[in-house]
């Protein structure tokens, strides 16, 4: 009998434990909790891509109708304009102006409503006559509205300053008037109605000695100048007389201006800016600051600095510092409109105004509100 040569395995309780399954952690319940939170971040996930896609084709969607229905504002040809009794030796006296104007409504799909519109002619910047030309009415797209004006009884003599100048340039061959139209709009798109927007359009004419055109300089829908207004003035001064109480040196005096752009969709170029103070008849400071652009609707503030004010100190040397003064402010500047990418040529700007300055020193900030204006002061 053969011997036997296996050798026995003997089994530890170590060995028997590494044998045994492997027992899980987790339960079943677990585990469906982990599937069912996978598939709701998938369908998130899926969600939110849906939603974000369908939201960037809303956004070109609606960016494709606001390029097709942006609504563009009319636009105004002239046809005639002549004046009859233009070579009467006193000037222009009880002559009559008539003149022809088309308004364009080149919107594909949108309708304008006008208001009553007005017509005004002017000589320098003078009203020689204004007629109403138009009751409110309706202009259906792409469609040309033709406007007839006339201005009766026009008189300009030749007794005052504008007179003797309009003698002057009839007698070199051509005179220059310009025809301002104003009137109230608003656009319709299908079943809406937008706000109301005013509209000036404005043209140079310029007519011979027959009182026929010569030259048609041209023809726009006017922006408006800028607006300038002093919000604050301070007189500042080293110290006072305890005995009179009055200054004894007046050091500079700050000014704050408020610069506006009233149009809606023209920007505005300043050019540098000046500006001088007037205590009476006499330049008491000069002082300026530098061109800046404003965009449409747009308001900015600046703060100017008058020094070396020796004469307003001599000026108002007894005055008590309980007392105010009446300082003029003028103002001079230049500025081009920037219509889309292009710009107008340079205007001119001359303003004037008055502001009451406290020798006690009223602050920058006490609510000034004085808009200047042009004219004579």
């Amino acid at each position: 009998m053969a011997p036997n040569t296996t050798i026995p395995i003997q089994s530890t309780p170590e060995n028997r434990q590494e044998n045994r399954p492997l027992k899980r952690h987790h339960t079943a319940r677990y585990y469906a909790h982990r599937v069912r939170e996978s598939l709701a971040t998938r369908v998130s996930k899926i969600i939110c891509s849906v939603f974000l896609a369908l939201l960037l084709f809303l956004g070109i969607i609606t960016f494709i109708l606001w390029l097709s229905l942006r609504p563009h504002r009319p636009r105004f040809h002239m046809r005639n304009f002549s004046v009859s009794g233009l070579n009467q030796e006193n000037g222009l006296e009880n002559a009559r102006i008539a003149f022809d104007v088309t308004a364009r409504n080149s919107n594909q799909n949108i309708g304008i409503f006008y208001d009553a519109m007005d017509g005004t002619v002017f000589y320098q910047e003078k009203p020689v006559g204004t007629t109403p030309l138009l009751f409110p009415f309706y202009q259906s797209s792409k469609n040309t509205t033709w406007i007839h004006g006339e201005v009766g009884g026009t008189s300009l003599d030749g007794d005052n300053e504008k007179g003797n100048k309009f003698i002057n340039e009839l007698g070199g061959g051509k005179v220059a008037f310009r025809l301002e139209l104003t009137s109230t709009i608003r656009f319709k798109v299908s079943t809406w109605d937008s706000k109301r927007h005013r509209m000036h359009a404005t043209c140079l004419v310029e007519v011979g000695q027959d009182g026929a055109v010569s030259a048609v300089l041209w023809l726009i829908l006017h922006p408006r100048k800028p607006n300038y207004t002093v919000m604050g003035i301070e007189v500042v001064a080293s110290g006072r007389n305890i005995t009179n109480d009055t200054h004894r040196n007046i050091t500079n005096i700050n000014l704050k201006i408020q610069v506006s752009n009233p149009n809606n969709s023209v920007g505005i170029y300043h050019d540098v800016t000046q500006i001088t103070l007037y205590y009476g008849d006499e330049n008491i400071g000069m002082s300026s600051f530098q061109g800046f652009y404003l965009g449409h609707k747009k308001i900015t503030q600046r703060e100017i600095r008058f020094d070396g004010l020796e004469r307003f100190q001599s000026a108002v040397s007894n005055t008590s510092l309980n007392q105010t003064v009446n300082l003029k402010v003028s103002l001079l500047s230049g500025f081009r409109y920037k219509v889309f990418w292009s710009k107008t040529g340079n205007y001119k700007i001359d303003l004037q105004g008055y502001v009451t300055a406290s020798l006690g020193g009223r602050k920058l900030d006490d609510g000034m509100n004085i808009k200047l204006k042009s004219g004579v002061f």
